[in-house]
């Protein structure tokens, strides 16, 4: 299943964003979202049993480190194993190549940080350490069929204390 870290980090962005309600529809909508998105998770560990040990290994690499440069030859150091044979393997089982499993992961982070904080693209570009801000764009754009800023628009929870836009 889960790990308790992974459940406990989640768990605290959703206590955080629970205290910021300033009504009962507001924490249902957390409380909402929070069941979404640990189901997701569990799906996506479910899913998991489709997978090699290796290439959970290298699945589970990836996630703890999408706050710095994923390098193929590092994930195949840790499991040792060489980086074409990971490569190989990683295509084989999750269909894609191991960089756009990565990047789609960033992407996923992103989408996250761009709903739950005041972080601007050029920090969450820093933050996941991709190699500039257009290229984060470029590949934002790629995965989600828009731009950082668009999806901010669209998702964007307000946070506690922001105007809403009320209309006349």
């Amino acid at each position: 299943g889960m790990t308790p870290e992974q459940a406990y980090s989640l768990s605290d962005v959703f206590i955080n964003r629970a205290d910021e309600c300033m009504s009962i529809e507001a924490v249902r909508e957390v409380h909402y979202e929070m069941i979404e998105e640990y189901t997701k998770q569990m799906r996506i560990l479910r899913s998991s049993k489709l997978y090699s040990k290796r290439i959970l290994r290298a699945i589970e690499y990836i996630s703890e480190h999408l706050h710095s440069r994923v390098l193929i030859e590092e994930a195949a150091k840790s499991l040792r194993i060489t980086p074409a044979y990971l490569s190989r393997l990683f295509k084989s089982e999750t269909d894609m190549p191991f960089s756009e499993y990565v990047n789609r992961r960033k992407i996923e982070e992103a989408t996250g940080l761009l709903r739950y904080s005041d972080y601007s693209d050029l920090e969450i570009s820093n933050l996941l350490c991709f190699s500039s801000q257009s290229y984060f764009i470029k590949i934002f754009k790629k995965i989600m069929n828009m731009t950082p800023n668009e999806y901010k628009k669209k998702y964007r929870l307000p946070a506690y204390g922001e105007k809403q836009d009320i209309p006349e």
